[in-house]
């Protein structure tokens, strides 16, 4: 991935674009910044060697994806592994396990960062007077969000990376029906980053 301030993008820079085919994900995401975007590209068969450190690389590869842009500017350039991974134990008796220590995950949707802040607003609700019964109660719940938020993560992250031409046609079908309703819109928000949270009481 890579901060890139460019000129000329073939696709809309107000907008978010997410481009699957054969070659793996493309995601450009605008950073409202005098031509700053953030782009992402899946390579399910690895890089070549320096090619993560090289702007003009990363830029031809999204130009066969369906994106061009002339590049200006590289902030930074960096690469990353997609995990799924759930601590086997989350607590001792002196450590509790929250955030990233405890699971990680696709970063589809922003999901892993928003369930380690759960943790840490929920941990601080309960530990005034927490006894071992309460936090128990605590681990249990927040498990069960964790394990919530990475079966959601790794689905969207399957479905946006397929590769085999007959199941991309299947996945853009199903998600241009979906798009097509206000509940089809609000189902697929939440697939892709997670349900709304409840409104607190005033």
């Amino acid at each position: 991935l890579a901060d890139l301030q460019v000129d000329g993008p073939s696709l809309d820079p107000a907008r978010v674009h997410m481009v699957g085919g054969p070659r793996g994900l493309l995601v450009v995401l605008p950073m409202h910044l005098d031509g700053w975007a953030r782009v992402v590209l899946h390579r399910p068969d690895g890089l070549p060697p320096g090619a993560a450190q090289d702007p003009e690389a990363l830029v031809a590869e999204a130009a066969v994806r369906g994106w061009t842009a002339s590049v200006r500017a590289c902030r930074w350039t960096s690469t990353f592994r997609t995990e799924r991974r759930l601590a086997g134990r989350a607590e001792s008796r002196r450590v509790l396990l929250i955030g990233d220590a405890a699971h990680v995950c696709s970063p589809i949707g922003g999901q892993g960062l928003n369930l380690g802040l759960r943790d840490a607003v929920s941990l601080a609700s309960a530990l005034p007077g927490a006894g071992p019964d309460g936090l128990a109660a605590w681990r249990r719940g927040r498990r069960a969000d964790a394990l919530r938020v990475l079966a959601r993560t790794d689905l969207a992250t399957r479905a946006w990376t397929l590769r085999a031409a007959p199941a991309r046609a299947v996945r853009d079908t199903a998600l241009r029906g979906a798009l097509t309703t206000s509940a089809g819109r609000r189902l697929l928000a939440e697939a892709v980053a997670g349900p709304r949270p409840a409104a607190r009481p005033v």
